[in-house]
């Protein structure tokens, strides 16, 4: 049996000439040398952080609305210190994000709906 040494295939056939998976001359003395693939690890900004929203915080976070009269000014400052802070996941940033463009199409849309005499305020 004989093992590549640019992809490290096991090819049986000792006869061969050519690696079946890179193509790489089995016969001639290369310079590559196999070497196991390396997989990336997972970054996180906090060391051991998860990238996850665990679903307490994500059910928390969208409770905070609910709060009378300053909810709506809780969760927004939630949302725009996970998209602006550096010990936040890109996960936390995507979500922040999406609920951000989210809150303000709904704002315009609510704004819109009332000028426009659809639901009158009084």
């Amino acid at each position: 049996m004989i093992i590549c040494k640019v992809c490290g295939r096991h090819i049986e056939n000792d006869n061969a000439n050519f690696c079946e998976n890179c193509g790489e001359s089995l016969r001639e003395h290369s310079s590559f040398e196999y070497q196991e693939p390396v997989k990336p690890a997972v970054q996180n900004t906090i060391e051991g952080a998860s990238n996850e929203i665990p679903f307490r915080t994500f059910m928390g976070v969208l409770l905070l609305q609910l709060i009378p009269g300053v909810g709506w000014l809780i969760y927004a400052i939630v949302l725009v210190t996970w998209l602006l802070g550096n010990q936040y996941s890109q996960t936390h940033k995507n979500f922040a994000k999406a609920s951000l463009i989210m809150s303000l199409i709904s704002l315009v849309g609510a704004v819109f709906l009332v000028s426009s005499g659809y639901f009158p305020l009084s």
